[in-house]
């Protein structure tokens, strides 16, 4: 029997202990359920011991140690069949099937039921902080128990920076997401979660949103501070080798100032100096595997929930043949029906010690085994740098179903319902640079030509602003690029997509993480009408952008915007009263609210 503490560390309860906590009870318990996940070896004498004792009248265990999920599961079926009345060892029978590796051990009164069982009403108290933690969604934590506890520990004194480093696919984000949902309890001022910003200023500026602040503008950065020492706060900051040097500087400054109360977990590929010298730092670096055994079960739950046959020896080669590397163990069985998988785990293992050539080699074993649809699902991932796409859109990418289906069989890329939008590893995208390039015209010929489902899929997005807004900031990637391509596609299928993508913006004072793509919007809409003589659009669009450069404080050039729309807009108002005057009206009120 393990008892877990608040650092997530477990210690071990012999059964000695048990007894003698349970001894001189009025009378002997009904049942023990002895359901931890890592509970058998002590289960079997436990449950002996307690009906041997006469402690309880039956007691229910492991012999052998059980997964998790399906521990969760055993749970929830085996009290609901005794609620419904019928006897134990059926109960016990129909949970059965919920366990695949050995059957559930039963002693004492097999034929114990329980008549109008009333467990009340149920007492919840949400101590959730606010924000949102990154989704738990398909994430399989296995094997850095070790860690957690660092992470924790850390935590528990803060002023903290938790910097966790690595290899692609060695398990960062699985361990900074674990920590969070253990560990957000302590911060009661919120949490917030940002992932591969292209500079510190975007990072702050979500990181501000994400915790609902408001602030004036440009001053996003003062207003986190000032959160993070009022409220103990917990940042979380992912993917941070797309940070330039330089910004990875403004990001250590910004750490240093951190609340004393608030903490922060950052992970990176390279090792980094700058984040890891910081008074408050604590570094982690993942260069290591999760360990044979833990990794041979996380094989073995993958190929269940995968539907894929993998016995408990193909699982343990798996995990030997890649030193335990998540994510080479789970492209790995995927390939777990291939005939030839004896030879491919032999090429893994001549690699061992070198994560980034094993994963070379697994990727080139897919590549060569996929279809054409297949590869060109593949290389099309290349015009998403978001690293994820919406079905429709990369199925027109890609060139049809098809491709998605065997980049999904092979485990290089997945669905996500939540965001009904497909992912993939970051390593996926770069295999397919490296081997599959795109040159630059070509790109944006065939981003141009991806207009037209974008502004499909910008039209359908959902009417609740907080969901619509997560799917934008979601693709915030893919449609900066799809913008490059507008500065020159054809005005007849880039002026729907630049028209709708307005429309589904919030307004600029509404949001703090999508005000830089709002000024790119409008300043090419804004070239794109002067070029084309619209000037209808240029006035909406020079309106627009001061009203996005005023809500990034920069108050002259949106003064310099506004006065342009307003002076468009009264020639259009001479020509035609009826038609322009009221949007002159608009544009004069927001020029006098500048100036105010």
């Amino acid at each position: 029997m393990l008892l877990e503490d608040e650092l997530g560390q477990v210690h071990p309860v012999p059964t000695e202990d048990i007894v003698a906590a349970l001894d001189g009870l009025p009378r002997p318990l009904d049942l023990a359920v002895l359901n931890g996940c890592e509970s058998a070896s002590d289960a079997r004498s436990v449950a002996q011991a307690l009906v041997e004792r006469g402690l309880a009248r039956a007691a229910v265990g492991h012999p052998y140690p059980v997964l998790d999920p399906e521990a969760v599961r055993f749970a929830g079926r085996i009290y609901g069949e005794l609620a419904a009345g019928y006897p134990l060892k059926e109960a016990v029978a129909r949970a059965q099937n919920n366990i695949t590796t050995h059957d559930v051990l039963l002693l004492g009164d097999e034929e114990l039921h329980f008549e109008q069982l009333n467990g009340g009403e149920p007492w919840v108290e949400d101590g959730r902080p606010p924000g949102s933690p990154p989704s738990r969604q398909g994430l399989l934590f296995l094997g850095r128990g070790q860690e957690l506890v660092q992470v924790a520990k850390a935590l528990h004194h803060p002023p903290a920076v938790v910097v966790l480093s690595g290899p692609a696919g060695i398990g960062k984000t699985g361990l900074l997401i674990e920590a969070t949902h253990r560990n957000a309890w302590r911060f009661s001022g919120g949490l917030a979660h940002a992932e591969g910003p292209a500079t510190a200023d975007a990072l702050f500026r979500t990181l501000a949103e994400r915790l609902k602040l408001s602030s004036e503008p440009g001053r996003e950065t003062d207003a986190l501070l000032e959160h993070t020492a009022l409220q103990p706060t917990l940042l979380l900051l992912d993917n941070l080798e797309s940070l330039p040097a330089p910004e990875l500087e403004r990001l250590g400054r910004f750490l240093r100032q951190l609340g004393n109360e608030s903490g922060a977990i950052v992970a990176l590929r390279p090792p980094c100096q700058v984040l890891e010298r910081l008074p408050t730092a604590h570094p982690l670096p993942l260069h290591n595997g999760i360990g044979h055994e833990e990794a041979a079960r996380y094989a073995l739950e993958l190929a269940k929930q995968r539907q894929v046959p993998l016995s408990p020896q193909q699982a343990l080669e798996i995990a030997e043949a890649t030193d335990g590397h998540p994510k080479l163990v789970e492209l790995l069985v995927a390939r777990a029906r291939e005939r030839d998988l004896r030879r491919l785990l032999a090429e893994v293992q001549e690699r061992q010690g070198d994560f980034r050539a094993q994963l070379e080699v697994v990727y080139a074993w897919s590549a060569d085994r996929l279809g054409e649809p297949g590869r060109a699902a593949w290389q099309a991932l290349i015009l998403f740098p978001a690293g994820t796409a919406p079905e429709e859109v990369l199925e027109a990418a890609a060139g049809g179903r098809d491709g998605m289906g065997e980049l999904r069989e092979a485990a290089l890329a997945d669905f996500d319902p939540a965001l009904q939008a497909w992912r993939w590893h970051g390593t996926v995208a770069e295999y397919a640079r490296a081997h599959w390039p795109i040159p630059d015209d070509e790109r944006q010929k065939r981003l141009a030509t991806l207009l037209p489902v974008w502004t499909g899929w910008l039209e359908e997005l959902p009417e609740k602003e907080t969901t619509r807004h997560t799917r934008l900031e979601t693709a915030l990637g893919n449609l900066e690029a799809v913008l490059g391509a507008a500065r020159s596609a054809p005005w007849e299928e880039a002026r729907p997509f630049l028209e709708v993508f307005h429309r589904a913006l919030p307004a600029p004072d509404r949001t703090l993480s999508l005000r830089e793509v709002q000024e790119v919007l409008y300043r090419l809409w804004a070239r794109r009408a002067e070029e084309l003589e619209e000037p209808e659009d240029k006035a909406l669009a020079s309106g627009m952008l001061g009203n996005s450069l005023s809500a990034l404080g920069r108050r002259e050039e949106a003064l310099a915007a506004t006065q342009e729309a307003v002076e468009i807009r009264r020639q259009l108002a001479d020509s035609n009263p009826q038609a322009f005057l009221p949007d002159l009206a608009m544009s004069l009120n927001n020029l006098g609210a500048m100036l105010s």
